[in-house]
């Protein structure tokens, strides 16, 4: 969820990606960590007393997107089902696969055709 504002300075910043705010060297400015970038913004002290109170407003939701309710012990059992079943299909098709004779040959094509379709040099399955 995109928080964008933008400060006095003319700088407009994302607060859902703000990391942390840190004293930079000298007293009176800071600077910002955003996820996702290398390097620190310069932010001076009006600039810092906007994002403080920007910060402490309760419109700022809380960045969890996942839900942390256990499931039920029902819904649990159905999923669990339901993961058995494919894991079946799964195994079944897998079964199959490494029962046919004919694997092996269709494989072999696939390779050659794949091989016949690329230049000398850059072919994938073949010693060119």
């Amino acid at each position: 969820m995109l928080q964008p504002i933008q400060l006095p300075s003319g700088k407009i910043v994302d607060l859902s990606k703000c990391i942390a705010i840190v004293p930079s060297d000298n007293s009176t400015d800071s600077e910002m960590i955003l996820a996702g970038t290398e390097q620190q913004i310069q932010i001076d002290s009006i600039d810092l007393k906007i994002l403080q109170q920007e910060l402490k407003q309760p419109n700022i939701k809380d960045r969890c997107n996942f839900n942390l309710d256990p499931k039920t012990p029902q819904a649990e059992s159905e999923y669990r089902e339901e993961l058995a079943r494919k894991l079946q299909i799964f195994n079944n098709r897998w079964e199959q696969l490494a029962t046919d004779k004919n694997a092996d040959r269709e494989s072999d094509i696939f390779k050659q055709i794949l091989d016949d379709q690329r230049p000398s040099g850059q072919k994938l399955y073949s010693a060119e």
